[in-house]
């Protein structure tokens, strides 16, 4: 069986739990594992990026990896290990999340 699905950068706001600024975050200090994509030294300090926490779901990351990637935004999948309940975030070039916020359930 084959299924296909499509989906757009209207269903992001799908994908993410937690949204922020990246300004201040230390993404460089060990908190932060590189998964795949823009590599962390293409980011460069003082530019506008966001991070967005995906959770646990590998998939989920995956998708919406693609998704950014796919709509030609720098985007980076990282893993989150700040607590005992890691994450995977994507760090990001989209410039705002306020527009995908009424899109969360």
């Amino acid at each position: 069986m084959i299924m296909n699905i499509t989906i757009n950068i209207d269903d992001f706001g799908l994908l993410w739990h937690t949204a922020s600024n990246a300004e201040g975050l230390e993404i460089t200090g060990g908190r932060f594992e590189h998964v795949k994509g823009t590599p962390l030294a293409e980011f460069k300090p003082g530019s506008d990026y966001y991070m967005y926490w995906l959770g646990e779901n590998a998939l989920q990351a995956l998708v919406a990896l693609r998704l950014l990637q796919g709509e030609g935004h720098a985007v980076c999948l990282l893993w989150d290990t700040a607590d005992d309940d890691p994450d995977y975030c994507l760090l990001t070039s989209l410039d705002s999340y306020d527009s995908c916020r009424d899109m969360q359930g």
